[in-house]
């Protein structure tokens, strides 16, 4: 009896106080070896990207604002706060949003609805800002992280079915992507629509989807967005009227000339940094899309082959996390994370070089937006704590092995 009156009573399984007790758990979990060889690359990565936005903004923030360090001051620290925030992250289980998915989502939904009722911004309608509020937001970034985590939950609750069409692709595309699609269109975001397209398809991909459901699906999807656009005639006889792959100086637009110009122009070893020339007003969105023009003519092609080699062995670090991730959630999202990095990093590197007709899509790490900043390194802070969990799960595989090891000679003696 005594023994009884004694015992901890738990809460039943499904109660408030069982998932509080469960939360806390995840976060108590004992973690795996950091991925340092990740981290310190972000690390490079990130203040590299300062470095090159204070050289590409100083001119433009004194011209508008009289202020050499409008862009770059915000940013630092945005930066440093999403170091913190990345920290703080990677110590968390990652399993622990797949209990707050559908809040996340939900969430990210009405903060998009919330940007189609504030006064656009360059024609679109794709900030929530105001007078009295003290910060812009973009909440197009948030829905990236949102569909991401939608994507990975359904795969892992789903994660013997996923050979069905309705598990493997048309709910991750029509039930999660499909809504924020539809938003950002409404929003004119259709560089954001592309690459959250390219973000679902990677990860369904890699997922485990059926093949070739999955090719019948992107055809048909590549063939919708290519019709829709086709409807949008200033959309795309904008764009194609102002591309030549060729670089035919009479077609390519005013923006992608300067960009050419700043890249010959630095040549094997550039100009030095802050000696750019066609950062002082003559190179549009230098401190966004066009940054990597600037790198260029700063840094030339030396500084150019090390900013590409950082971004590609980052990726090629994150996909190895992914790879070695102990569950299908962690594989998934991990696969959306990267996918999102590189998907990005290549189209900006296509645009600025005119390989692709002008769209809207910054360079990560490197370009002005604190949004996008903060979101990407709380990101990499789920990242990181899923290669602690693969690192985890490899050490205990050793030492299990080892122990198998040190027991078999017992066993062929008996």
């Amino acid at each position: 009896m005594a023994a009884k009156q004694n015992a901890k009573v738990l809460p039943r399984q499904g109660s408030l106080g069982w998932h509080v007790l469960d939360l806390v758990r995840l976060i108590r979990r004992p973690q795996g070896k950091m991925p340092t060889l990740l981290l310190l690359n972000l690390l490079i990565l990130l203040v590299f990207g300062l470095i090159i936005l204070f050289s590409a903004s100083y001119v433009t923030g004194y011209y508008r604002f009289g202020d050499v360090y409008h862009y770059i001051r915000p940013q630092a620290i945005l930066a440093v706060g999403g170091v913190g925030v990345m920290l703080v992250v990677s110590k968390l289980d990652y399993h622990i949003y797949r209990r707050f998915t559908l809040i996340i989502y939900g969430v990210t939904v009405a903060l998009m609805i919330a940007a189609l009722f504030c006064d656009p911004i360059s024609g679109c309608r794709r900030w929530i800002h105001g007078d009295n509020l003290p910060f812009t937001l973009q909440p197009s970034e948030f829905a990236k992280v949102a569909i991401m985590l939608g994507v990975a939950a359904i795969y892992q609750a789903k994660r013997n079915e996923l050979k069905k069409y309705s598990y493997g692709i048309l709910y991750p595309v029509a039930l999660v992507a499909g809504p924020m699609v539809l938003l950002l269109l409404a929003q004119s975001h259709k560089s954001g629509m592309i690459i959250v397209l390219c973000i679902v398809f990677t990860m369904i991909a890699v997922g485990g989807a059926d093949i070739f459901q999955l090719i019948f699906t992107a055809v048909g999807g590549i063939i919708c967005v290519v019709a829709y656009l086709m409807t949008q005639e200033d959309y795309v006889e904008t764009r194609l009227a102002t591309w030549s792959f060729n670089l035919d100086w009479d077609v390519l637009h005013y923006q992608t000339k300067q960009s050419i110009l700043a890249i010959a122009s630095g040549r094997l070893g550039g100009v030095g940094i802050g000696n750019g020339k066609q950062k002082q007003l003559w190179l549009p969105e230098s401190v966004n899309d066009f940054i990597f023009a600037v790198l260029c003519e700063e840094l030339g092609f030396i500084g150019a082959v090390i900013c590409i080699g950082l971004f590609a062995w980052l990726i090629i670090q994150s996909l190895m996390i992914a790879i070695q991730a102990p569950d299908i959630y962690g594989v998934v999202l991990a696969t959306g994370i990267t996918a999102q990095i590189a998907w990005q990093v290549i189209f900006n590197l296509f645009v600025v070089t005119s390989i692709g007709p002008n769209t809207g899509i910054s360079l990560p790490f490197f370009s002005d937006g604190g949004t996008s900043l903060v979101l990407l390194l709380g990101e990499m802070g789920i990242l990181l704590n899923i290669g602690r969990a693969g690192n985890q799960a490899q050490e205990r595989a050793r030492r299990e092995a080892q122990i198998h090891r040190e027991l078999q000679p017992e066993h062929q003696i008996q």
